[in-house]
């Protein structure tokens, strides 16, 4: 993944890649924060001291905070030992929180301890959407994993977050309702 700062006229002020170009994954997803950028993207490796460690057999999502000097302020993962994960977008609220969207192929992250699960059946699903909030320093708040079963594919591909607070996603579902 690599990040890079344009000034008005421009001229790059600061170029900064995370990982190796033939590992790293690919990002997806961008939102300013108050002291820099948050990114979203599907990772294969690991960098740096993560809040929530890379789990290995699959792609994770990888959150990133750089500063607005290019300085990687945190870095955490989400994922499964089973199979991919993989967040498409990320919106900031006011606070530095962040929201990420994305699917999970693998029935949800083994990596989310500590933080609420909430989901519309007892058992997630493969092919499931899922929408997370997580506090400014890194650490998960929340996961809703929605949809998908069988051959239905359900996938959250854009996040925003409103003058309000809420949460909205936009993405799509393989399966009319």
């Amino acid at each position: 993944a690599t990040l890079m700062k344009f000034n008005r006229f421009g001229g790059v002020e600061w170029s900064r890649t995370l990982g190796l170009a033939s590992t790293s994954g690919n990002s997806v997803g961008i939102s300013l924060s108050p002291n820099g950028v948050y990114f979203v993207a599907n990772v294969t490796q690991s960098i740096g001291t993560p809040i929530s460690a890379f789990v290995t057999g699959g792609v994770n999502v990888g959150v990133f905070h750089i500063s607005s000097t290019g300085t990687l302020l945190l870095n955490t993962y989400f994922g499964n030992n089973t199979t991919d994960n993989r967040g498409y977008s990320i919106a900031s609220f006011p606070n530095g929180d962040v929201a990420v969207a994305g699917d999970t192929l693998s029935g949800g992250f083994s990596s989310f301890s500590g933080a609420t699960l909430k989901s519309y059946a007892s058992t997630i699903a493969p092919y499931a959407s899922f929408v997370m909030r997580l506090k400014s320093d890194g650490t998960a708040l929340w996961v809703h994993y929605f949809g998908g079963s069988g051959s239905n594919t359900r996938s959250a591909d854009r996040i925003a977050i409103s003058s309000t607070n809420t949460i909205w996603t936009l993405g799509y579902d393989s399966t009319a309702y």
